[in-house]
């Protein structure tokens, strides 16, 4: 929202995009669009280390979203690395599962994945694993 001069809300600006707020996700640009994925719900201005999100939303203008995964079939993870490469989205790495044996501790992650950009006759990321 803008604050106007006389200090009203301008509600001419949409409240925000429509994901979750977080933290340690990974953002990538590609074919014309700005793709969001995972990261760590961020609530109460502080992160929940402990629970991860495996969701992908997109964006050609930063203001309008739509999801186009969730629960994907990679991992729920955080500080994860993202990029394009060969006209395709690949996700690597970051800490998925946690072990509770002691303390909600995150896993380290190794695994790499990569996903082919949805084409207008499909509307989601279409996700296999690499090896």
């Amino acid at each position: 929202m803008v604050l106007a001069r006389r200090g009203a809300l301008d509600d001419r600006d949409p409240p925000g995009p429509p994901w979750y707020e977080r933290c340690s996700h990974a953002c990538v640009v590609a074919d014309g669009k700005i793709w969001l994925m995972g990261g760590t719900p961020v609530g109460t201005g502080t992160a929940n280390w402990a629970e991860r999100m495996d969701d992908v939303w997109s964006s050609a203008d930063g203001r309008n979203w739509t999801r186009v995964g969730w629960s994907v079939i990679w991992s729920p993870r955080h500080g994860h690395t993202a990029l394009l490469h060969n006209n395709a989205l690949w996700v690597m790495g970051g800490y998925g599962d946690t072990d509770w044996s002691w303390f909600p501790l995150p896993v380290q992650s190794n695994d790499v994945w990569r996903g082919d950009i949805p084409r207008p006759t499909r509307c989601r990321v279409a996700w296999r694993r690499y090896e």
